[in-house]
């Protein structure tokens, strides 16, 4: 049986590197905590869509590699209601298409109640297809060559709160992007070979 409170806990996010395929739940998980290490894989950290509705938290995660040039290009793909994020980076570039469009979230969902707390954007557009429901709050946050814009067109769709100042967006959406391959070496020397990469 599926425990329905799982945690995963590193020694830290420049100490602990995880892959694996994707985080799926075979039953009906309710409290999901991730601290404490980088995640890398070809695709999203969770892909939760249709799965089950877990409250999700991330502290001190870097989630990195998601940019795959594919269906799934997003570090979270969820059906949860309710994620926080708490001094957490999702950083663009690591993955095997690094000048594809990718997303922060995928949300199949139409409520969203998200708070990112003092985490670190890079390289990626904020959100795929945003709905009025939304909730989604960024606190303390910094930015790195990030796209807000949508397929819906709005900058910034309701729902979405910025505490502070509302930051600097670059215009990117149908436009070519940054191709340089960031090196995940600079923290994990060898990971590749380690990962059987």
């Amino acid at each position: 049986m599926f425990p329905r409170d799982l945690v995963i806990s590193g020694a830290g996010m420049d100490q602990t590197l995880l892959q694996f395929e994707d985080l799926t739940a075979s039953g009906d998980v309710r409290n999901l905590t991730l601290r404490d290490f980088t995640f890398w894989n070809d695709g999203p950290l969770c892909d939760l869509r249709g799965r089950t509705r877990a409250t999700i938290t991330l502290e001190r995660v870097r989630i990195v590699g998601f940019d795959c040039g594919a269906g799934g290009c997003e570090a979270l793909g969820l059906t949860s209601t309710a994620l926080r994020a708490i001094d957490c980076v999702f950083a663009g570039g690591y993955g095997s298409s690094p000048d594809s469009y990718c997303y922060l979230f995928d949300v199949r969902v139409p409520a969203l109640a998200t708070r990112f707390e003092r985490c670190r954007f890079e390289r990626l557009t904020l959100w795929h297809s945003p709905r009025d429901e939304w909730r989604v709050i960024f606190d303390s946050w910094t930015f790195d060559q990030i796209d807000a814009s949508s397929r819906r067109g709005d900058l910034l769709p309701p729902g979405i709160e910025f505490v502070g100042s509302l930051p600097n967006f670059i215009d990117t959406f149908g436009k070519p992007r940054d191709e340089t391959r960031r090196d995940l070496g600079e923290y994990f020397p060898g990971w590749e070979e380690k990962l059987g990469h």
